[in-house]
């Protein structure tokens, strides 16, 4: 019996640490029952290898929290407008940088990546002890093609904002390649904006 009320006491503390009411993000938001509403994060379906046509691309490893380490997703696939989209995401961990020994993953879905480079970390939330350097390189994404100018955004409090002076984010646009970076104090979604 006492086996049993264990048993029953865990399953209930997963399932009310796991509900959207704990975003370790944004204590102040409170969930919006539109499913429309943007969110801190997106919950990412993983990817389906056996299709060539994957909505979702997805990198992860487990990175030591005393050693510190690289996540990193680089490929291509074809666009809508009939160009190849380049991508090479990273984030960098000096030793020390997590809370704990974590699994980093990096998604982007196409869809959004070719409009303007929208790329979601996990875990959800995560703040790090010491900045994580994260890497953005994108190539004939449409926003590069529409401005003149693109900058780094982070979502904060649901809104697309620029990176903070203090993340020494730095963005460079050529002949199509748009190359960026910021180091930041924690995941959210970060995307190219004007």
């Amino acid at each position: 019996m006492k086996n049993l009320t264990l048993v029953a006491a865990i399953m209930a503390l997963l399932v009310y640490g796991c509900s959207e009411q704990m975003n370790p993000v944004e204590p102040a938001q409170t969930p919006s029952n539109d499913p429309a509403s943007p969110k801190v994060c997106s919950i990412i379906p993983t990817e389906d290898s056996s299709t060539a046509m994957r909505t979702f691309i997805t990198a992860s490893k487990r990175i030591l929290a005393d050693d510190g380490g690289t996540v990193s997703l680089q490929g291509a696939f074809m666009g809508t407008n009939k160009k190849e989209v380049f991508y090479d995401v990273s984030i960098v961990f000096p030793a020390g940088a997590l809370p704990g020994d974590t699994t980093i993953s990096i998604t982007i879905e196409k869809t959004s990546f070719q409009e303007n480079a929208h790329v979601t970390f996990g875990p959800c939330g995560l703040f790090f002890n010491i900045p994580g350097e994260l890497t953005l390189n994108a190539t004939n994404v449409q926003i590069a093609e529409k401005q003149t100018t693109v900058r780094l955004l982070y979502w904060n409090h649901e809104t697309w904002e620029p990176m903070p002076d203090s993340w020494g984010s730095f963005t460079k646009k050529q002949k199509g390649t748009v190359v960026a970076g910021a180091a930041i104090p924690h995941f959210s979604r970060y995307a190219f904006g004007r």
